[in-house]
């Protein structure tokens, strides 16, 4: 009997792996290739921009990307949660679908209200550009969302992947050949979301129910229930994403924040790689998180992943003495030393990130909120006291300790329900390969920082032995089936 339990659990591990590990690899193949290009255009954009029109570009972008989940009140989150509980019911389904893209549809509309006499008032160049792709974003996210509620990860993947590479195409051809400059990388996002909207609209069928379903007073209640108390720890985020850049261009200027976004981009590759992954986790989680072992599996887990993503992270410091002065233009040469600082930040907000998908499992949304809210005040403070004396630094210094001590509140909180186990012995080995991979970093002589990469992949391997070897296993179990299927 004691055999059979434990087969038993063997098998639903296996089968919970499983599909965290199809749903990332789906999601990873849109992505990885999307974000892939768009790093690329980092030459082109710091060869065709100068530091300040980027400085600008990159302001505008962040306060896109912050803007949208606010102003639709997160319902695409709401959507998401929703639909995970209702992929057996196909109308509650179309209701929840409905629902939502009623009320984004009427917020769009009172937006454009708003932002007409607006539009009179401040004259700003840019405006009308800003406002469309608001709107655009808002209904991208939407249907994105709704694809993965869906469990549809396949068409998810493929949207993000027209997204990605029609920007990338439009924007070489609007900023390179027609010398458009800001206003080339604004159309681009204009018509790429836009394609987005329109090819997920096609593949999800929503114009089979769009229509169907009557307005939910009771459902639209419920749903907002969960994504107002999302709100709170959107503005939280915006104010940790946007004060740095906004002090930065107020007090040093634009040119300054295009040094700093160029630093910030290396940085977040890693995000962005986890954020790929933190899709299928947070579906994971929900899933499964009231399940008898959820403890002990979310543990392992935890920490497996975080070591993962932490041994990224010291990687893409080691390499950075190789492709940064290959990848960035010479205007932008001062972002380098900010980089290794930026990348801690990023392994903090990683295990944020793994920690948000406990409350999100939970619909402890509100919860959430609070933790993010100290980060967000001592961002702003850092940056109003020291942007000034120690310049770009003190947004550097500001978003690692804000990380920092949400990642720290978040480990207590989630123990409320969750009891998570970290290893604490791996973090700090991680933390000292950061410290030393990082001197080397700054010495910058190229056997020195051959012999710290080497250093990292040996480390990084035994830490991820588990992780390595279990990859290899399901890659050469799927080929060697597949030889025998063809032999056969």
């Amino acid at each position: 009997m004691d055999i059979y339990i434990v087969n038993m659990e063997r098998k639903v591990l296996m089968s919970r792996n499983k599909e965290l590990i199809k749903n990332t690899f789906i999601i990873l193949i849109g992505k990885i290739s999307t974000q892939l290009i768009t790093f690329l255009l980092l030459p082109i954009y710091t060869n065709f921009l100068s530091t300040t029109e980027y400085g600008k570009v990159d302001l505008i972008i962040t306060y896109i990307s912050l803007f949208a989940p606010l102003i639709s009140l997160q319902l695409e989150y709401a959507a998401f949660r929703y639909l995970l509980e209702a992929r057996k019911k196909e109308e509650k389904k179309g209701e929840i679908i409905c629902n939502t893209l009623l009320v984004l549809s009427i917020i769009s509309v009172i937006c454009i209200i708003i932002f007409i006499p607006i539009y009179f008032i401040i004259n700003y160049r840019y405006a009308i550009h800003l406002i469309i792709i608001l709107i655009i974003t808002m209904f991208a996210n939407m249907l994105l969302q709704f694809a993965r509620g869906l469990g549809d990860n396949l068409n998810y993947s493929i949207a993000s992947f027209i997204t990605g590479v029609s920007n990338a195409l439009i924007s070489i051809f609007l900023v390179v050949v027609l010398k458009k400059g800001i206003i080339g990388i604004l159309l681009a996002m204009v018509i790429s979301n836009m394609l987005c909207v329109i090819y997920l609209f096609l593949r999800l069928k929503l114009y089979r129910v769009v229509f169907k379903y009557e307005f939910d007073k009771k459902l639209l209640k419920k749903l907002l229930k969960y994504s107002i108390p999302l709100i709170p720890n959107s503005i939280c985020w915006w104010i940790i994403s946007v004060s740095d850049r906004s002090v930065i261009t107020w007090i040093l200027g634009a040119a300054s924040n295009g040094i700093y976004s160029i630093a910030a981009k290396f940085s977040g590759i890693i995000v962005t790689l986890y954020n790929i992954f933190n899709l299928s986790w947070t579906e994971t989680v929900s899933l499964h998180i009231n399940d008898s072992d959820a403890n002990e599996y979310l543990s392992n887990t935890f920490n497996s992943i975080i070591c993962f993503f932490a041994s990224g992270c010291i990687a893409i410091i080691c390499i950075m003495p190789f492709a940064f002065n290959i990848l960035i233009g010479e205007n932008y040469i001062d972002a380098y030393k900010y980089i290794p600082f930026l990348i801690l930040g990023s392994f903090f907000n990683i295990i944020m990130g793994m920690l948000s998908a406990i409350y999100i499992g939970k619909k402890k949304s509100s919860e959430m909120a609070k933790t993010s809210a100290w980060a967000a005040i001592l961002n702003v403070i850092i940056n109003l006291i020291f942007v000034k004396l120690i310049g770009i630094w003190a947004a550097v210094i500001s978003t690692v300790i804000s990380y920092l001590i949400v990642s720290l509140y978040r480990l207590c909180d989630v123990k409320k329900y969750v009891d998570l186990k970290v290893n604490q012995k791996n973090i700090v080995i991680l933390l000292f390969l950061f410290i030393f991979t990082t001197c080397l970093y700054f010495v910058n002589y190229l056997y020195v920082n051959v012999l710290s990469l080497l250093i990292m992949l040996i480390i990084s391997y035994f830490l991820n032995k588990d992780i390595i070897k279990n990859m290899y296993f399901k890659i050469k179990t799927k080929i060697d089936g597949r030889v025998v299927y063809d032999k056969k």
